[in-house]
């Protein structure tokens, strides 16, 4: 798999969708803080599919769907400088990870998104506060934020 794709919308659109495209590796999924939220994930590496959607170039991936998981996405902005810094950054974030993909959006070559798994968002947390660069203080990552999804 060299891309990935993201789309949201209603749970009834989002059927629809896998419904009319069995041959995909769509996975459905909600929203935690907003339980009418819903997110299409396409894994099968194939051009879009989706009218309004999300494109990401795969960076970086230790990655294997697992149904029970929590999903948490976090989403980040950097320039060129900082994409530079993140290159030797990139190796201490990821450390510890047991399940993610790294993307870069295919039509904004700036933003980036890691998708993680985790057995409970207490993990997630924990992950997350041992890395000081994710802190606002920093200039470094600063334009970041996080959604997190349960698979239906």
């Amino acid at each position: 798999m060299k891309n990935f794709n993201l789309t949201f919308g209603s749970k009834e659109i989002l059927k629809q969708i896998i419904v009319a495209h069995p041959e995909r590796q769509l996975k459905l999924l909600i929203s935690l803080s907003d339980r009418e939220n819903f997110m299409l994930c396409d894994f099968s590496g194939l051009p879009t599919i989706f009218k309004a959607g999300l494109s990401y170039q795969i960076i970086e991936q230790k990655f294997v769907w697992l149904e029970k998981s929590f999903y948490c996405f976090d989403y980040f902005k950097l320039n060129t400088i900082e994409q530079k810094e993140f290159q030797s950054l990139k190796r201490i974030l990821l450390d510890n990870l047991n399940n993610y993909l790294l993307g870069q959006q295919s039509q904004h070559d700036f933003e980036f998104v890691i998708i993680s798994s985790w057995q409970t968002l207490k993990d997630y947390h924990h992950w997350k506060n041992q890395r000081s660069f994710w802190e606002t203080k920093t200039e470094f990552l600063n334009s970041q934020y996080t959604r997190v999804f349960k698979a239906i």
